[in-house]
């Protein structure tokens, strides 16, 4: 599997109920934002395959309440139990980087550079916000060009396979 250790505790409260905090559609307005809804549900919806339902907030409700935010390994401010998707800042965005994921004992984090999501086409964007969901969600990078998780961009059409969304549910059951 290539999931996270069997002995990091999942941050996930209620799984399969995982909130998604998306700081990146408060970013856009107009068609930039109906599109990223567009990617972002596509993604979600293909993790949901593994069972967790996603409960997405973009600035209000429950899971945005900052009395909930903790500071995670000193540096992020994190929603504790969530997945978060984060714009990337100006200095990020200026990098050849397009995203990076990862999880915390405290929840999941998504960082997206921007400049460089709307350079390139839906195909591409679908593929990299459902390869860093799946960081965030704590799987790692697979050596398989068929699964989305794999290193690099090999496959803008790759989606979960049957391996990732097995590992999901051997680390969260």
């Amino acid at each position: 599997m290539h999931g996270p250790s069997p002995s990091l505790i999942h941050p996930f409260d209620e799984y399969p109920l995982i909130p998604v905090v998306d700081s990146v559609v408060t970013s856009l307005s107009g068609e930039r934002r109906r599109m990223w809804k567009r990617r972002r549900n596509y993604a979600l919806n293909l993790w949901s395959v593994a069972g967790p339902a996603f409960v997405v907030t973009t600035g209000h409700g429950p899971y945005y309440d900052p009395s909930l935010w903790q500071v995670d390994d000193g540096e992020h401010m994190l929603i504790s139990g969530a997945i978060h998707l984060v714009p990337g800042e100006v200095g990020f965005e200026q990098s050849n980087v397009p995203a990076v994921g990862w999880l915390f004992p405290a929840g999941g984090f998504a960082y997206f550079n921007m400049i460089k999501f709307w350079q390139n086409d839906a195909s591409w964007q679908k593929y990299v916000v459902t390869h860093e969901t799946g960081h965030a969600l704590g799987l790692g990078h697979r050596t398989d060009t068929s699964s989305v998780m794999y290193g690099t961009v090999a496959n803008v059409s790759a989606r979960p396979d049957a391996h990732d969304l097995k590992s999901l549910v051997d680390f969260y059951t």
